[in-house]
């Protein structure tokens, strides 16, 4: 059974189509009128095209309702409780807590959970991987299932009979120590693991750090705090995005994060650091820091 077939994504478009402008609604009433009359043509003075113009409209509000409902409960586009309920109904999908909270400490902690991304990955990756003889699917699902700090599994076959799978983590700079290598690999031993002859190896991610210089020069009449509110975000999430295998950090991306467009006049990156860092398949670019100047 492979599911890499079935993109969830695109279910929405293929279950409800395209969208339908007042106009086209329109014609299609008059078509089908015109075509169960005597009538010809229907003149925009006649009564009748102001009834129609108007159950027009009515239908494009409806198919408007209809498709935000649908799209709503989609495993491919849900987000929140309906992503929850849709992916636990599907396949037992909880959230997964990736760190506890302390509502007693100074400042107060709360509980981190993983994101609708991260679950919806998590899920599928389980729904591909459920033969028991070792699919890569199944290897990443069970080591996300094992422990919420694993972000993203990479399993290579160097040499055949043998596996390879790097743990990258969302503490300590995505670095997986000894004891959740371990965990995960008596996961694997379980009865309900892994059912394969091949020799496994666990290892961390190989991390590089990196850090970010650079200057944004703003429009005149923007307000600096704002605009380093907003390009700090969009920074803060590419590095997020970029956080995973099979990613690199690339000097294009890093310009699409700190422009704001008709706010921003230019980006210059100060240092190497802010370049292309292509990442080898088990490597992962994390930032450490990074220094935003504003003129």
């Amino acid at each position: 059974m492979n599911l890499n077939l079935i993109d969830l994504y695109r279910l929405y478009d293929l279950l409800i189509g395209p969208d339908q402008t007042q106009e086209e609604i329109y014609a299609e009433i008059e078509a089908k009128f015109i075509a169960e009359t005597d009538f010809d043509s229907l003149p925009t003075s006649d009564s009748a095209s102001k009834i129609f113009d108007i159950l027009a409209y009515a239908k494009m509000l409806v198919d408007q309702r209809i498709k935000t409902a649908t799209a709503a409960v989609q495993p491919g586009i849900a987000r929140g409780d309906f992503l929850e309920n849709i992916l636990g109904w599907l396949h037992n999908g909880e959230r997964l807590l990736i760190s506890a909270g302390d509502e007693d400490a100074d400042p107060p902690t709360f509980d981190v959970y993983e994101t609708d991304e991260a679950m919806f990955e998590r899920v599928m990756d389980e729904f591909q991987g459920q033969s028991y003889a070792g699919p890569a699917a199944r290897y990443k699902s069970i080591a996300k299932k094992t422990n919420g700090d694993v972000k993203d599994v990479l399993v290579l076959n160097p040499l055949p009979g043998e596996l390879d799978i790097y743990i990258l983590t969302h503490a300590n700079n995505g670095i997986a120590n000894v004891d959740l290598l371990n965990e995960i690999q008596e996961s694997y031993n379980l009865p309900n693991g892994v059912n394969s002859s091949k020799r496994r190896d666990l290892y961390p991610a190989a991390i590089l750090t990196f850090e970010l210089n650079a200057i944004v020069t703003v429009k005149s009449g923007a307000d600096p705090s704002v605009i380093f509110g907003l390009i700090e975000q969009k920074l803060i999430d590419y590095f997020e995005d970029q956080k995973s295998f099979n990613n690199s950090i690339t000097e294009s991306g890093i310009h699409a994060a700190l422009t704001i467009a008709g706010s921003v006049d230019n980006v210059e990156i100060m240092d190497v650091h802010g370049g292309d860092i292509i990442c080898q398949p088990n490597e992962v670019a994390v930032n450490t820091a990074y220094n935003i100047t504003i003129e």
